[in-house]
């Protein structure tokens, strides 16, 4: 693309498909991002917190399953940002 010539179709298949997956990594690293905060400012019971904890439940019951919470805390969230910036990278 940078000599003016068309790209394959395969190229663009390729970009579409990497432009996608880090889209979908980034809904899920602001949802959970987004649930720590709220579940800090405003513990219990909220809509959005609902929506978010929807969105979030697939990357995090896995490491829930797999960490344990330590002295009370549900350290999860930050394994999983950690993880999806990784990924994130790596695309």
């Amino acid at each position: 693309m940078l000599f003016d010539s068309t790209p394959s179709v395969a190229a663009l298949l390729f970009l579409t498909l990497a432009t996608t997956l880090k889209l979908i990594l980034s809904t899920f690293f602001y949802a959970i991002l987004f649930h720590a905060i709220l579940s800090w400012i405003q513990p219990g019971y909220s809509p959005v917190s609902q929506i978010l904890s929807q969105l979030s439940s697939p990357i995090l019951r896995p490491l829930q399953r797999a960490i344990p919470p330590v002295a009370g805390f549900d350290l999860t969230p930050l394994f999983a940002l950690i993880i999806l910036q990784f990924a994130m990278i790596l695309l």
